[in-house]
Parts: structure tokens; C-alpha cells; sequence
């Protein structure tokens, strides 16, 4: 991405490795993404004082749970009570939406984290076995490619359904266990934090609750993993199904999933190749009832949208389009009769 950036503006490009903080369970990896945006906030905090860098200028671009990490580091930038101007640019590619769909502002990526926050949603769904990206608009201007949740190219015919695997996973957990878990994860700041651990574990593969201690009391009630009266003998193993599941989403769900990183990477060599139309909802896109541009005209999804900042009339504007099954994806604009 950096080379060909460099190739199109004179500018200074910085590429972060988090392998050693992503590589863990995702639920680690999503709880890094504080830690690494509060470091790259530092960075930018740095260059500012040193060498007197303009925050303004600074345009931030993250996949999945990198843009969460980004929106992480514009909060921190901005501050608490928002009175500073913050960085200019966070473009979202496709934000995790586990742990952050319908979570607070703070800890999410969203319009306040920076003076643009443009999104490209490829992946997107309101549960794991429709998509691993955010459903809901959740920047300045939000882009949903092909409607956002499936993309063409991504061989559809020759896979097994995902949601058919989680299903064969998930049927295995007794429900007490379940409901345990998620009666216990919401907890706040408070002057006392008691917790209790009934499925405790290193990994989803011995338990979905935290293992260790969390609270300034913790009670872990029959060891705190497993529950008598959950019927253990009578269910098939938890970890053999979750493998199961994690193996085919490896190879289905990662394609729609990449896209936007790749749409965008073509966009700064295909400039005019990705039009998006402002419309209410993809099915009517598709019935042609959002054409032409309106007289302001039409953004460009990807690397260029901020040329179309000022021209924004509604605050959280939807824009589709429709692209190509192979690359560089782009195609001619699309000319309605």
C-alpha cells in the first residue's frame, strides 16, 4: 500500500505491525486495539511536538480491527472533551464488528475521530454468520460496495455454507453456560467490581469467560470452568467443532472481508473507477432509482472521497455502488437510461 501511495502524493508513509498483538484469540486481539491506538497516538503526539507536524494532516487507514485501532488513536488525539481539532483522515476498511457493533461511540470507530471518517463495508452483518464487518454506517461517508455484505469474485458456489458450521458448533454449548457468559461481560468503572467465573478459560476452545482475575473480588464457583449439570458426556467436543468452524471461515468470510482493503488499493490507481451513489438501501440502487448524481455530483470511494468532503449535505450519508468480480475492480460509471 505505501508504494503505491507514495507513487501518487509526495508524502511519508508508515506502515504498523501488530503481528505479535493480532496473532493471539480475537478477543485479545480486539482488547489490543486500545493499547496499539493509544501508541500510535503517541507517535503522532511526538511529531507534533518535535517537529511541529500538523495533526491535520495525518490520515490514518485500518482493516477490520485496525480501524477501530485508528478511531482509538483520533479519540485519544481529540481528547476527552473533543476540544482539540484532531487528525484529519481515518478511513475504515471493512471494521470488525464483533465486540464493537452497537458498542458506545468511545470504544468504536465513528464520525467524531477525526475531521473525515470515510468507511468501506464488504463484509457487513448482524451476526458472524451473515459477516465479520460492521452492518451499521459508521463514519462521515459510508461506501457499500456491491451492498456491502457479499462481494462478485468471491466463489460462493464452491464452499460450505459458514453459517451452517457455526450452527454445528454453537448446538454443542449447553445454554447455562451461554447465558452465564454473557450476564458477567458487561462491567464499568466502579469503587467496587466483584465478578464471577463460570466458563472460564485461556481460549473459546476451554471456555468463553476470562480466566483470570478481573475484579477486586473474583469467585470462581466449581473452578470457575465448568458447571455441574451442563451435560458434558452428551455433547460432542466443543474444541473439535470450533476448529471446525474457524477453518472454514478462514477461507469464506476472509475474502468478502479483504475486498475493501483491495478496492481501496486500486482506487488510488483507479481514481474514477469506483462512483458512489448516494441511496437508501442497495435494492434500490439496483432498481436504478438513485441516478443521476445530484448537481453537488458524486464521491469516489476510496483513496480520493476527501475531495468530496465539502460537498457533504446529510450527516452519515450511505453511497453504493456496484464493482467488478477480479481486479483492479473498477468499472466505467454506471450510465442509467
Amino acid at each position: 500500500m505505501c508504494l503505491l501511495l507514495v507513487r501518487v502524493e509526495n508524502i511519508n508513509c508508515i506502515a504498523v505491525d501488530w503481528e505479535d498483538g493480532a496473532k493471539c484469540t480475537y478477543f485479545i486481539a480486539a482488547s489490543n486495539t486500545r493499547v496499539l491506538g493509544a501508541e500510535i497516538a503517541y507517535l503522532i503526539d511526538t511529531f507534533t511536538k518535535i517537529y511541529k507536524y500538523c495533526p491535520s494532516k495525518v490520515h490514518l487507514i485500518g482493516h477490520s480491527l485496525g480501524a477501530h485501532t485508528a478511531g482509538e488513536a483520533g479519540r485519544r488525539l481529540r481528547g476527552v472533551d473533543r476540544k482539540f481539532p484532531g487528525i484529519g483522515r481515518i478511513t475504515g476498511l471493512d471494521p470488525a464488528a464483533l465486540c464493537f457493533e452497537g458498542m458506545p461511540r468511545m470504544v468504536r470507530l465513528d464520525p467524531s475521530d477525526a475531521i473525515l471518517v470515510d468507511v468501506i463495508h464488504s463484509n457487513a452483518g448482524l451476526s458472524l454468520t451473515t459477516g465479520f464487518g460492521m452492518f451499521n454506517a459508521t463514519g462521515d461517508m459510508d461506501f457499500y460496495p456491491n451492498g456491502g455484505t457479499t462481494m462478485p469474485g468471491c466463489n460462493y458456489l464452491l464452499r460450505p455454507r459458514t453459517e451452517d458450521k457455526l450452527e454445528t458448533f454453537l448446538e454443542g454449548k449447553p445454554v447455562c453456560v451461554t447465558l452465564q457468559h454473557l450476564l458477567v461481560m458487561r462491567w464499568w468503572r466502579a469503587i467496587l467490581v466483584d465478578v464471577i467465573h463460570s466458563n472460564a478459560g485461556l481460549s473459546l476452545t476451554t471456555g468463553f469467560g476470562m480466566f483470570n482475575a478481573t475484579g477486586d473480588m473474583d469467585f470462581y464457583p466449581n473452578g470457575g470452568t465448568t458447571m455441574p449439570g451442563c451435560n458434558y458426556l452428551l455433547r460432542p467436543r466443543t474444541e473439535d467443532k470450533l476448529e471446525t468452524f474457524l477453518e472454514v471461515t478462514r477461507g469464506t468470510g476472509n475474502c468478502d472481508h479483504s475486498r475493501s482493503h483491495e478496492y481501496f488499493r486500486y482506487s488510488i490507481l483507479c481514481p474514477d473507477g469506483f462512483i458512489g451513489y448516494p441511496c437508501e438501501s442497495y435494492q434500490t440502487f439496483k432498481e436504478g432509482k438513485c441516478f443521476p448524481c445530484p448537481k453537488e455530483g458524486c464521491p469516489m470511494m476510496g483513496y480520493y472521497a476527501d475531495r468530496f468532503y465539502d460537498k457533504l449535505k446529510e450527516d452519515n450519508p450511505k453511497f453504493f455502488l456496484n464493482t467488478g468480480p477480479m481486479e483492479p475492480f473498477c468499472i466505467f460509471p454506471f450510465v442509467h437510461p
